[in-house]
């Protein structure tokens, strides 16, 4: 694995599962790779089409059995409760990073949100950029 940052600008999503029976969800997103996990602000009251415009930094070190560009990163998505139980799980998004590898940047992509019955509801909006140490 190449040591350096991956520089990921969290965009915001469309058409995401709304898990608020009254009134909009309030979504937020938690970024996981490689054992470093990052989790975004509340976007409150955006239901299905959140904003985010987030920057996150996850830092590559030292040498991995696995390349780099084989590698996944996981954004999981859930509503926040303010009163009453834990946080709603909205989905998953899984995102290779063989083509942010390849291109040295990702521009604005679109990726499908998975629902926990397996069905694709939604794409969250990402920009990758990879820089070598």
């Amino acid at each position: 694995m190449s040591a350096g940052t991956l520089e990921v600008f969290l965009i915001g999503a469309t058409d995401i599962k709304n898990c608020d029976i009254l009134g909009k969800s309030d979504p937020y997103a938690i970024l996981k790779f490689k054992g470093q996990s990052f989790q975004s602000s509340t976007a409150k009251g955006q239901g299905s089409t959140p904003k985010w415009n987030e920057k996150f930094v996850f830092s590559l070190e030292g040498e991995s059995d696995v390349p780099l560009e084989d590698e996944t990163m996981f954004v999981k998505l859930f509503d926040k409760d303010h009163v009453v139980g834990s946080d709603d799980f909205i989905g998953t998004v899984r995102v290779p990073l063989g083509q942010v590898l390849a291109s040295k940047v990702d521009g604005p992509n679109a990726y499908d949100v998975i629902l926990p019955a397996g069905i694709i509801q939604g794409k969250v909006k990402l920009s990758m950029k990879f820089k070598p140490a």
